[in-house]
């Protein structure tokens, strides 16, 4: 029943979307599926995300088109713990247009997920695994961080440190062209808020402000 409303909301795409040439809509349904399938990621990939991209594959030539469907994965389940993967939960370059993570950096201490972070991670280095991810040689997708961010660390009381890093990122992410990696890299939002503590996921005072 959903996927069909949602077909028929596409298909009554706006003729400001559908019309101009330069405007894309960019749809995941599937936003951080990690958190609902943590331990049985083929649920995900075998039963929850096909029905969706065959919907999104039948819609009329001219609303196909103007959309990108993909995954939209989880930065910190994947990098958080070793041994897994970006390539465990997402269906591949063959059954998405793009693929997109949400990106945040770990708000507690090293070592102490009891107090906040005292200093911002090097840029490079944290988006490292995702510049270097790639599911198998044909996959030439964009890319996209719908979600990327850091809390505002208390000891960080005029910004400037925040600042730095967010220059930090956005001159990394400059650098992921097609020629350089094998894909484009599409865009990234800036998503974020204040922190005073440290928190296990790191996500749950990552809330955005705007």
């Amino acid at each position: 029943t959903k996927i069909a409303a949602v077909k028929e909301y596409l298909k009554a795409m706006p003729s400001w979307i559908l019309n101009d040439p330069a405007r894309t809509l960019w749809y995941t349904e599937f936003h951080e599926p990690e958190g609902n399938f943590p331990t049985d990621p083929g649920q995900f990939i075998n039963n929850i995300y096909p029905p969706v991209w065959t919907m999104v594959q039948s819609l009329p030539a001219n609303i196909r088109a103007k959309i990108k469907f993909g995954p939209v994965l989880t930065r910190q389940f994947t990098e958080n713990k070793p041994g897994r993967v970006y390539k465990t939960y997402d269906p591949g370059p063959a059954k998405s247009d793009f693929f997109g993570v949400d990106a945040y950096m770990n708000s507690w201490q090293p070592g102490d997920t009891s107090t906040a972070a005292t200093a911002y991670t090097d840029p490079v280095a944290f988006l490292s695994q995702i510049k270097a991810y790639q599911y198998d040689a044909s996959d030439h997708r964009p890319r996209v961080l719908p979600e990327l961010g850091a809390i505002g660390l208390p000891s960080d009381i005029d910004g400037v440190a925040r600042a730095g890093w967010i220059q930090g990122l956005h001159d990394e992410l400059s650098t992921w062209t097609y020629a350089a990696q094998g894909w484009d890299m599409a865009g990234w939002i800036w998503w974020c808020a204040e922190g005073t503590g440290g928190t296990v996921g790191g996500h749950d005072i990552d809330h955005p402000s705007v």
